[in-house]
């Protein structure tokens, strides 16, 4: 992770049905929740360079996916 302007950015491989495909999520600070944090996450897939070849009609062929993460230490962060 290492940040932007606009925040954080991490980058990573998205692997799906054998297919895979480089991302780039923008990550929103990180909230303090109960023993650990919450984050967002967005990013912009090519659904079929992630191996998602099904759907044509319906699904673009880019699509974006948000992340609702909470994280912790080990033992809930105690």
């Amino acid at each position: 992770m290492h940040p932007d302007p606009a925040g954080w950015r991490m980058t990573g491989v998205l692997a799906v049905r054998g297919g895979c495909c480089d991302v780039t999520l923008d990550v929103d600070p990180a909230v303090p929740v109960g023993d650990g944090y919450r984050l967002t996450a967005v990013c912009r897939v090519d659904r079929v360079a992630a191996g998602v070849t099904a759907g044509r009609p319906l699904i673009g062929r880019h699509i974006r996916v948000e992340l609702d993460l909470w994280v912790s230490g080990p033992n809930g962060g105690r």
